[in-house]
């Protein structure tokens, strides 16, 4: 087995924090993933477990189908992977074909949640949403001879610039390059 980290690092351009919670109550297993980078959350709607931290790894946000114009359920498949003496969950969201999934959650599986939970090779269908919380970081910067300020919020892909009045305090300062948390109530404002 090869190192799952590196096989998913290199088949899918983006990975932000994720966390996974693994659910089962006698007839009932469930599964929920929250991406607070990227203010996403997947559940088949059982809050209840172990939530083990680790990536999500994607192609690209809107495979997710969380936006309400291109709703749609995704489906998904729970997995285990040992290498190098420790234990992974691993869990592939699709549309169609798991063999084509369009996103890969990972973690260490220290307490074996997964197993524990009864999962391994569970799947069921469900849907991505909207995280009611979220934060990223945001790159601000400006150079003291000019009067575009930029903002770049690299996580969701975005960019804003605009123009320090010449009348402002800003207008002769140099911002340099500050990173610093900023909230969004939308990945696209």
């Amino acid at each position: 087995m090869s190192d799952p980290f590196i096989d998913l690092r290199q088949h899918y351009p983006h990975m932000v924090t994720a966390e996974a919670l693994f659910f089962h109550s006698g007839i009932h297993s469930a599964l929920r993933v929250e991406a607070p980078t990227i203010g996403l959350e997947f559940t088949d709607h059982a809050y209840i477990g172990s939530d083990p931290e680790g990536f999500l790894f994607y192609r690209d946000l809107n495979d997710f189908g969380y936006k309400a114009e291109h709703k749609k359920s995704s489906k998904y498949k729970i997995l285990t992977v040992g290498f190098d003496n420790k234990l992974y969950a691993i869990i592939k969201f699709y549309h169609n074909n798991e063999s084509n999934s369009y996103a890969q959650f990972i973690a260490e599986d220290p307490t074996k949640a997964v197993y524990n939970a009864g999962m391994e090779g569970f799947s069921r269908e469900g849907n991505w949403d909207k995280l009611k919380i979220g934060s990223v970081t945001a790159t601000i910067y400006k150079d003291s001879d000019d009067t575009p300020i930029t903002m770049e919020v690299d996580t969701i892909h975005k960019k804003a610039t605009w123009k320090a009045p010449y009348s402002s305090s800003l207008a002769n300062t140099s911002v340099g390059t500050l990173s610093n948390a900023v909230e969004f109530k939308q990945s696209h404002d």
